[in-house]
C-alpha cells in the first residue's frame, strides 16, 4: 500500500523469532524497555522505525530514553505469548515511524497497567490496545493516525455518540459509531462477522466515551486525566470511565473508521461486569440510575463473512444496502447559533457548590417533596423514544416521579412494574388520552405532566422544578426552557423562553413540551378538556383564566430537550379551539385567523366604538418627508376616527411654514388638522406633552414626522388591540423604506445597555426570527416612541412624558415602564406596519457641531436617568431570558453566563474579570475555583472573548448576574474603568475590588508589553482605585506602591492549585548530562539576557531544557526547546516533562521585578527542584540558592551543586516541602474568601 511515510530501515539482521524466543523466559522485571539492537549504545541512538520496546528479556537492564515528539508507543497489556507474538509482528509490519512496543505482562488491571506503560512511554502520541486484535489499514496506520489525532484528542474504533449508561450500546444504532470485525485474529480464512454500530458514511464522528480495544492520543491526554486504578482494578469499564472523564475534561473525542481492526473476543458482561458497573453508577452522579440494558435493540447490525478479505472488503466498499431505522447519515454540520448554544452549555452545567445548596434549601427551606407524576401516551414505532425517556428519568437525581404509559402496545417481554413505572395496555387507541385523563384526575401525586415519549431531562430537572414548587407556593403550572436533541446526541435550537406573556400565549403554545401541572389545580381548571392534540395548551389557558397569571411559574433553565426525531406533530386547529373559548371566557368578541407561521394565530378583536385618535407629529421644518407622511395617512387610513395635531418646534423653512397654512385651509386637512407652536430646544418629551395637550381623542398616537402609512388598516389593527381594557401601549411594526428590513420590534429591556429593538435591519419582514416572535402579537416591556398609540386617560393618571428627567431618548421606554404601576399591558403587533426612515430631524439638527454636542450630553444623561429609576426592571425584562444575551440579541450568552441562580441567594457570589493567560488563572480563575469547591461562595468568570481583550460588563449587565462583589484584574484603560465608574454609580450594593500582580506603572523597556503601556500608568491607577472598594494584591512592594491610593489593600500571594500540580512528578529519566533549564513566558528578553554567558559556558557540561520563550542567541546551546503550554489543566504536566535536575531564575535588578512574586519558585518548588535564582526581593524567605547577577558566580555555583547530587535532591525537597507548607492555594481558600468576598 502507498505511504508518505519513511520506510523501514534495517533491523540489524535480528531475526524476530529468535528475538521472541528469548523474551519469553521468566525474568524479575515486568516492564523493562530495550530495543532490537546489538549493543547498548545502539540502544541508546535507535534507528528509524526500529525502536521497540519488549518488556521481558532476561538481565534487561536498559531503562526508557526521555520523551521524544516523534513516534508512537504501542502498550499492550498481555499474558498470552502466542497473541503478543501476533500482534508485535503486525505492528513492526505496517507501523511505518518510529515505534515503540511496550508489553506489561503483570497488570494488576487494565487501568494499572496501562498507567505503568504510559511512564515508560518515551513518544508523545500513545495507542492503547488489547492483545487480541489484528489491524487491517496497512502502512496507512501511522498516517490514520495522525489525521484521527489533528480533529481529535483521543481516538478509538467505537463508542457512544452521548453516553446513555456504562453499557455504551445502550441509547441504539442512532446513538453508536463505529466498524470492528469480529473473528479469531491470525486465521484469515476463518468466519468472520461485521458490527456496524453505525452506517453513516461519517470516517469520524464525535462521541463522548471509546471502547477500550484500541485508544489512541497524546501523551498530554493520559497525563491530563490518568487511569482510575482503584475503582476500576479489574478488566472491565476502565475504558468508560477513562474516556468519558476525558470527554468531560474537555477533550475531544472520536472514532476513527478507517482504523479497521479485527477483534477476537466479546465480551464478557457477567457478575464480574455488573459490580463494575455498580462503581461506575456510584462515581458518576449523572449514572446514579441509568442501569445498563442488554436487550436486542441495543445490539449492533451484524453483516457475516466467509472469510477476512471478504470482511474487509465489504468495510471498505459497504455496498450491502444496510439501513438502520433513525439513521441520518446526513447530520448537519454546527451553525454557528448551534456553536454558541453548546458553548452556553458548557459554562453553564450544574457546579458542585450548586447541587450543595440545592441539598441545603431541600432540607432546610422545603415544607414538602411533592410528588411528580409523568404520563405518557405511547403508539407503535415509539418504543425507542420511550427508552430515552426512561432513562432519563432512571437518572434523575429527584426521586419522587412516577410514570404511566398509556398504550394500545404489550408491555416489553420481561417488563415488571414498580411504584415508579406503569405500563397501562388498552384494546384500542383512541382511548389513550381519555385514560391519560382519568390518571391524572386519580394520580396520588401532587403534580402532573403530560408528555410525549423521547423527552429526556437534565439529571437535576425534577429536583429543580419541586425546589421551585416549595418555594412558589403561588405557582399552579409550571414551565420551563427546552432545547432539541439531535440523532447524534447534540443539543440545538435552545428556546429560551419569557416569562408569562399572554399575548404571545394566544398567537402560540410557546410553554412547550414540559408542562407541570399542580394536581388540585387541575382538577378545579377542568383537566385536560376535549381539545384532542392541544390538551396541555387549552388546559394552560384554562388556568390562566380560573387562577390568574400569579399562577403560571417559568424556570428560566434548560431542563427538558425534545427528541429530532419524534413524529408528533401540533394540532393548530385544536389550539385555534382553545384559544377561542379563552376569549369567550373574557368576554372579548374576536377573530383568530391562522398566524403567518405554522401553528401561530393573530386576534383581531372587535369592537362596537371607534374612539377618537389624536396623531401627535412632531417637527421642525422637514417638509420633504412631513408631505409626504400626512398625503399617506389622509390617502391609506381607513379607521375614519381621527385628528392630527403638529407640533411645530420652531420651524423656518418657507415650505414648511406654507405647508401647515395648507392644511389648516385645504382639504383634507382643513378641519382634522391643526398647529401647536412648541418653541425652544427639543425635547421628545416635552413636544409630545404639548400635542397631548392640545388633542381631543380618546387615544393619542405619538408619531414621528418621517414615518410613512404603507397599510390601509394599519390604525385599525392598533386600535383593535388599544381598547382591551387591560391595554394602555401598543406599538407597530416598524420597517427601513430602501431595504424594507424591520427596523422596530418589542424592544429588550437591558439591550445595549438600556433599551432597544431587537433585529434593527437584519430581518426580512418575513423573517421569523427567535422563536418566531417578530411575526407574533405579543407583550413587551417597552415599545419605540417613534410610533406609539397611548390610552389618553392612562397617560394623564401617570403625568404624561417625563419632559423634567427624560427630555431627550427614552421617554417612551419611561411611560411603558410606568404603564404597569396602572396594571395596563404594553403590546407590540406587527400586523401593523408603517414605514420610517429613521431619525432625520435629529440627523438634520445634529449636522451642527454644537448641537450634536448636546444631543450626545442629552442622551447621556437620559441613559443615566433611566438605569438610575429602572434598573431593576432593565436588569430583568420579563420578557426576554436572562440566559440570552444583552449584547447580540436573542443569542445564549455563552461569553458571560451567569453561573448561579439569581432566584436563590444561599451563597455570596463572586464575579472575576480576568485577563488572559497565567495572571488571570492565579489570581482570579484559580482562587475563584478553590472558593467555589470549598463550598464558601458561588463564583463565575467573565471569560476574555479572545486573547488580550476583556469582556467589559455594562451596569445593567452586571445588575442581572447579582454578584456581591465583582472583580477586574488591573483595568487601566479607558472602557474598563469608564465600566468601574458606571458600577460605582448604578450598582450600589455590590462590592468593587480590583486585583494586581504586576507593577504595571513601571514596565520594563524590554518587557514585550512595553510599547501597548501606558506613559500615564500612575494616574491612571490612582483613578481606577478611587472607584474600588478594595486592592488585593500579591506582595507587599505592589500595596506599598498603592498606599497612597486606597484605604483597604490586602496582600494575597500567588499559591499553587493542589488539585493540578499535586500529582505531578516528573519522570526522572536516565540521562548523560544533568539537565539545566528554565520556563516562563514571552515577557523576560531582559532577564534571560543575563545568562547568555552561563548558558553558553555550561553547554558542554549540562543539557540546557527550555520551556516557553528562548531567545535566538540561546537556542544554538540549547538541547531541548519546549513550547509554552497555554492550558492551565496540562501545563504543570508539561512543566514536569522539563525532568529538570537544576532549575534556574534569573531576574533583571529593578522596581518591576522587585514587586514580583515568587511564583517561578513555586512552580519549581512543586516538581521537586532545587532553585539558583537572581538574589531579590521576591525571592527572600525561600529555601533556594540566590546569588547577584554575575554569571562567573552562576557559572561557578552551577558547577558546584551538580557535582553533588545529593545535596541537590535534598535542596529540591526542601523547596517543595517548604511549597507544600505555606504556597497550596486549597489550604488558603478561606483567606481568598476573605479577600474577595463580600
Amino acid at each position: 500500500m502507498p505511504t508518505n511515510t519513511p520506510p523501514f530501515e534495517p533491523r540489524s539482521g535480528i531475526d524476530d523469532e529468535d528475538l521472541f524466543a528469548d523474551e519469553v523466559s521468566p525474568v524479575h522485571a515486568s516492564a523493562s524497555v530495550v530495543r532490537f539492537s546489538t549493543s547498548p549504545d545502539q540502544a541508546l541512538s535507535p534507528l528509524p522505525g526500529t525502536f521497540v520496546v519488549q518488556g521481558v528479556l532476561p538481565n534487561a537492564g536498559i531503562a526508557p530514553l526521555p520523551a521524544t515528539s516523534q513516534g508512537i508507543s504501542f502498550i499492550i497489556c498481555s499474558i498470552d505469548d502466542a497473541k503478543f507474538r501476533f500482534i508485535n509482528k503486525r505492528l513492526g509490519e505496517i507501523c511505518t515511524v518510529r515505534h515503540e512496543i511496550i508489553r506489561i505482562r503483570d497488570a494488576q488491571s487494565l487501568a494499572e497497567g496501562y498507567t505503568r506503560g504510559i511512564q515508560l512511554a518515551r513518544h508523545d502520541t500513545l495507542v492503547l490496545c488489547h492483545d487480541d486484535i489484528d489491524l487491517l489499514c496497512g502502512e496507512a496506520l501511522a498516517r490514520v493516525l495522525g489525521q484521527g489525532l489533528e480533529q481529535f484528542d483521543l481516538i478509538g474504533v467505537a463508542g457512544p455518540r452521548k453516553l446513555k449508561t456504562a453499557f455504551w450500546l445502550n441509547g441504539g444504532p442512532v446513538n453508536s459509531a463505529g466498524l470492528v470485525i469480529h473473528g479469531p485474529a491470525g486465521q484469515p480464512e476463518a468466519p468472520f462477522s461485521i458490527n456496524y454500530y453505525d452506517t453513516s458514511a461519517e470516517r469520524r464522528i464525535p462521541v463522548e466515551a471509546l471502547d477500550g480495544v484500541f485508544l489512541a492520543g497524546r501523551r498530554k491526554v493520559f497525563e491530563t486525566v490518568p487511569f482510575d486504578s482503584e475503582t476500576f482494578d479489574g478488566f472491565h469499564l476502565y475504558d468508560i470511565d477513562f474516556t468519558h472523564r476525558c470527554h468531560r475534561a474537555g477533550f475531544r473525542l472520536g472514532v476513527c473508521k478507517d482504523l479497521l481492526l479485527v477483534h477476537s473476543s466479546g465480551g464478557n458482561f457477567g457478575d464480574d461486569w455488573l459490580r463494575y458497573e455498580k462503581r461506575f453508577r456510584e462515581k458518576f452522579p449523572a449514572f446514579a440510575r441509568a442501569r445498563a440494558r442488554f436487550t436486542p435493540q441495543y445490539s449492533p447490525a451484524v453483516i457475516h463473512a466467509k472469510s477476512l478479505d471478504e470482511a474487509a472488503a465489504l468495510c471498505r466498499n459497504p455496498d450491502h444496502g444496510l439501513i438502520l431505522s433513525g439513521a441520518d447519515e446526513d447530520l448537519p454540520p454546527l451553525s454557528a447559533a448551534d456553536t454558541h448554544y453548546a458553548l452556553w452549555r458548557s459554562r453553564s452545567s450544574m457546579q458542585e457548590i450548586d447541587a450543595d445548596v440545592l441539598a441545603e434549601r431541600m432540607v432546610r427551606r422545603w415544607t414538602s417533596r411533592p410528588a411528580l407524576h409523568i404520563l405518557v401516551g405511547l403508539k407503535a414505532g415509539e418504543e425507542n423514544l420511550l427508552a430515552d425517556t426512561l432513562d432519563s428519568l432512571a437518572a434523575q437525581l429527584y426521586p419522587e416521579w412516577r410514570i404511566t404509559i398509556v398504550t394500545d402496545l404489550s408491555a416489553p417481554e420481561g417488563f415488571e412494574g414498580s411504584d415508579q413505572i406503569q405500563w397501562l395496555s388498552l384494546r384500542d387507541a383512541v382511548h389513550i388520552a381519555y385514560v391519560i385523563d382519568e390518571m391524572a384526575a386519580a394520580s396520588p401525586c401532587n403534580w402532573i405532566a403530560s408528555v410525549i415519549p423521547g423527552i429526556t431531562f437534565e439529571p437535576y430537572a425534577l429536583q429543580v422544578i419541586a425546589d421551585y414548587i416549595n418555594i412558589r407556593p403561588d405557582w399552579r403550572l409550571i414551565y420551563v426552557d427546552e432545547d432539541t436533541r439531535e440523532a447524534d446526541d447534540r443539543y440545538t435550537a435552545p428556546l429560551f423562553k419569557p416569562d408569562l406573556n399572554v399575548d404571545l400565549l394566544r398567537s402560540m403554545a410557546y410553554f412547550g413540551s414540559l408542562v407541570l401541572v399542580e394536581k388540585q389545580a387541575f382538577l378545579e381548571s377542568g383537566r385536560f378538556g376535549s381539545c384532542a392534540g392541544a390538551e396541555s395548551y387549552d388546559l394552560t389557558l384554562r388556568l390562566l383564566d380560573h387562577h390568574g397569571p400569579a399562577a403560571i411559574g417559568h424556570v428560566s433553565q434548560m431542563l427538558a430537550h425534545l427528541p429530532r426525531s419524534s413524529t408528533r406533530a401540533m394540532n393548530p386547529e385544536a389550539e385555534m379551539a382553545a384559544v377561542a373559548a379563552h376569549l369567550q371566557r373574557h368576554g372579548l368578541d374576536a377573530d383568530i385567523r391562522d398566524g403567518a407561521l405554522f401553528g401561530t394565530r393573530h386576534v383581531r378583536y372587535r369592537w362596537p366604538d371607534q374612539p377618537l385618535v389624536s396623531i401627535v407629529i412632531q417637527t421642525r421644518d422637514r417638509e420633504e418627508y412631513l408631505r409626504p407622511l400626512l398625503d399617506s395617512l389622509f390617502a391609506s387610513t381607513t379607521y375614519p376616527a381621527y385628528e392630527v395635531v403638529i407640533v411645530d418646534n420652531d420651524s423656518t423653512d418657507p415650505d414648511a411654514l406654507a405647508l401647515f397654512e395648507r392644511l389648516q385651509t385645504e382639504a383634507p386637512g382643513a378641519g382634522r388638522v391643526r398647529i401647536v407652536r412648541q418653541p425652544g430646544d427639543f425635547s421628545y418629551s416635552r413636544g409630545a406633552n404639548a400635542g397631548a395637550a392640545a388633542a381631543r381623542g380618546d387615544y393619542l398616537l405619538f408619531l414621528d414626522n418621517d414615518t410613512h402609512v404603507v397599510q390601509d388598516e394599519w390604525l385599525d389593527r392598533l386600535m383593535e388591540f388599544a381598547q382591551r381594557p387591560d391595554v394602555g401601549i401598543v406599538g407597530p411594526r416598524l420597517a427601513y423604506p430602501e431595504s424594507a428590513k424591520l427596523q422596530n420590534a418589542a424592544w429588550v429591556l437591558g439591550l445595549r445597555g438600556t433599551a432597544a429593538s431587537p433585529w434593527d435591519g437584519e430581518l426580512e419582514l418575513v423573517e421569523p426570527g427567535y422563536m418566531g416572535r417578530a411575526l407574533c402579537d405579543q407583550e413587551a416591556s417597552a415599545v419605540s416612541g417613534s410610533a406609539l398609540l397611548v390610552r389618553r386617560s392612562a397617560f394623564e393618571a401617570l403625568g404624561g412624558m417625563d419632559a423634567e428627567n427624560q427630555p431627550f431618548l427614552h421617554g417612551a421606554v419611561d411611560l411603558s415602564l410606568r404603564m404597569s404601576a396602572l396594571k395596563l399591558r404594553t403590546i407590540w403587533t406587527p400586523s401593523a406596519m408603517l414605514v420610517h426612515y429613521g431619525a432625520v430631524s435629529v440627523k438634520a439638527r445634529q449636522r451642527q457641531p454644537a448641537e450634536a454636542l448636546a444631543d450626545v450630553v442629552a442622551a447621556r444623561r437620559d441613559h443615566h436617568t433611566l438605569m438610575a429609576r429602572w434598573m431593576p426592571r432593565l436588569a430583568n425584562d420579563p420578557f426576554y431570558n436572562r440566559n440570552l444575551s444583552l449584547t447580540v440579541h436573542y443569542t445564549p450568552e455563552y461569553v458571560a453566563p451567569t453561573d448561579w441562580n439569581t432566584d436563590f441567594h444561599d451563597r455570596p457570589r463572586i464575579m472575576g474579570v480576568p485577563l488572559t493567560g497565567g495572571a488571570g488563572e492565579y489570581r482570579l480563575r484559580a482562587p475563584l475555583r478553590v472558593i467555589g469547591l470549598a463550598g464558601l461562595a458561588q463564583t463565575m468568570i467573565v471569560e476574555p472573548p479572545k486573547a488580550f481583550f476583556v469582556r467589559i460588563l455594562t451596569p445593567v449587565e452586571v445588575a442581572r448576574a447579582e454578584p456581591d462583589a465583582i472583580i477586574l484584574h488591573q483595568p487601566l484603560d479607558d472602557a474598563q474603568t469608564d465600566a468601574l465608574e458606571g458600577y460605582a454609580r448604578f450598582n450600589k450594593g455590590i462590592r468593587r475590588i480590583i486585583t494586581i500582580d504586576d507593577l504595571i506603572t513601571a514596565l520594563p523597556a524590554k518587557n514585550s508589553f512595553f510599547k501597548a503601556g501606558f506613559k500615564d500608568a500612575r494616574p491612571r491607577l490612582r483613578r481606577t482605585l478611587r472607584l474600588a472598594d478594595r486592592l488585593v494584591v500579591s506582595t507587599q512592594p505592589l500595596a506599598d506602591l498603592c498606599a497612597d491610593m486606597i484605604e483597604d489593600i490586602q496582600v494575597m500571594p500567588n499559591c499553587l492549585e493542589w488539585s493540578l500540580w499535586g500529582e505531578v512528578q516528573p519522570p526522572r529519566l536516565p540521562r548523560r548530562k544533568p539537565r539545566v533549564g528554565w520556563a516562563g513566558a514571552a515577557q523576560h528578553q531582559g532577564d534571560l539576557e543575563l545568562i547568555y554567558p552561563v548558558v553558553e559556558a555550561l553547554a558542554d557540561e549540562v543539557d540546557w531544557i527550555f520551556m516557553g520563550m528562548c531567545p535566538e542567541p540561546l537556542k544554538p546551546f540549547v538541547h531541548e526547546h519546549h513550547g509554552f503550554e497555554l492550558d492551565f489543566r496540562a501545563y504543570p504536566r508539561a512543566m514536569s516533562r522539563l525532568d529538570l535536575d537544576l532549575a534556574i531564575a534569573p531576574l533583571e535588578i529593578h522596581a518591576f521585578n522587585e514587586a514580583k512574586s515568587n511564583l517561578r519558585l513555586l512552580e519549581y518548588g512543586a516538581m521537586g527542584w532545587p532553585v539558583i535564582c537572581t538574589d531579590i526581593y521576591p525571592y527572600q524567605n525561600a529555601p533556594v540558592t540566590r546569588l547577584p547577577n554575575d554569571p562567573e558566580k552562576w557559572i561557578t555555583t552551577i558547577r558546584e551543586q551538580l557535582a553533588e547530587p545529593e545535596a541537590l535532591r535534598a535542596a529540591g525537597l526542601a523547596l517543595q516541602t517548604w511549597v507544600k507548607n505555606r504556597f497550596i492555594l486549597e489550604n488558603h481558600a478561606a483567606c481568598w474568601f476573605a479577600a474577595y468576598g463580600p
